[in-house]
């Protein structure tokens, strides 16, 4: 129906539904006057329908919106946004309403059960869980699972214990030299010297990850409103092994809406008139395109 009376795509069944009830005494003045055409027509209870559809649908408006953005980060967000539409349609207001259409209860019932279908693993997810955690605003309070968290949390400490850093080598490069001018003069201590250090170039890098992590979590959590980024830039030499994690992990985006609005952009750039231009040229054009 939109492509065949050449509207925008409603992608939204909030979208859809608002715009109904915003037109609420037009389409009511509409439909009297082709109801002799017309085998369908809006009654009372449809439009009490529409009006609870419109709140409950509501939540997942906003959230797309949030999810689908291009200048913040969006992948630390999943699994504190499935953990609050749990609660928020589990406790919906409309349940414990009187006179509420039992299309309406059904529907959020039924939301309620394909919320906790698709997103069940989502905490088992890696890269989503490291981004809920490496967001300052979030940390273990965007979890719903206490043990999923902590799972997640141990599985990042062997991440960041992984990392090495050049300033490691330079560390335990210095320490060698320093001993070993220090034990020139007796040999006694020649071959324990070497065992330990070879023990404290392994032991350094581990410790280091584990200790980052400790007192990144300990920190206070950042307002909700601020950029992680910013916070992450600010303290990129506190915690350096954790930066170069943050570094890979917010800046995966949630979804593909960015990457399709580059696509479209890309093809209303690239048109009969601009068939000749050389692909370089095209990625210039659409840099600008997109930045400006």
């Amino acid at each position: 129906m939109q492509e065949q009376l050449n509207l925008p795509e409603l992608k939204l069944k909030h979208e859809m539904l608002s715009r109904i009830l915003q037109i609420k005494e037009a389409v009511i003045s509409t439909l009297a006057l082709l109801q002799n055409e017309l085998e369908t027509v809006l009654t009372s209870h449809d439009w009490k329908v529409i009006e609870f559809a419109v709140d409950v649908l509501k939540l997942f408006l906003e959230i797309t919106n949030e999810i689908s953005a291009e200048k913040n980060v969006t992948l630390s967000k999943v699994i504190p946004f499935v953990k609050i539409v749990r609660k928020k349609i589990r406790g919906h207001a409309v349940l414990h309403k009187e006179n509420v259409p039992k299309e309406v209860i059904n529907m959020v019932q039924k939301l309620g059960d394909q919320i906790e279908s698709r997103f069940e693993k989502i905490e088992d997810n890696e890269l989503a869980c490291q981004a809920t955690i490496l967001d300052p605003r979030f940390k273990k309070y965007g979890f719903y699972s206490e043990y999923k968290h902590k799972a997640a949390y141990e599985y990042l400490q062997k991440r960041a214990s992984a990392i090495k850093l050049k300033s490691d080598t330079v560390e335990v490069t210095r320490e060698n030299t320093s001993e070993i001018k220090q034990s020139l003069g007796s040999t006694i201590w020649e071959e324990f010297d070497l065992e330990v250090n070879s023990l404290t170039a392994l032991q350094n890098p581990i410790a280091a990850g584990i200790i980052e992590v400790e007192k990144y979590c300990n920190e206070p959590l950042l307002p909700r409103t601020e950029n992680p980024l910013n916070w992450w830039k600010e303290r990129s030499k506190i915690y350096p092994r954790l930066f170069e994690l943050v570094k890979k992990r917010l800046s995966l985006m949630a979804t593909s809406v960015p990457c399709e609005r580059i696509f479209s952009r890309a093809g209303l750039t690239v048109t009969q008139r601009r068939s000749a231009l050389k692909p370089k040229k095209v990625q210039e054009i659409m840099f600008l395109n997109y930045n400006l």
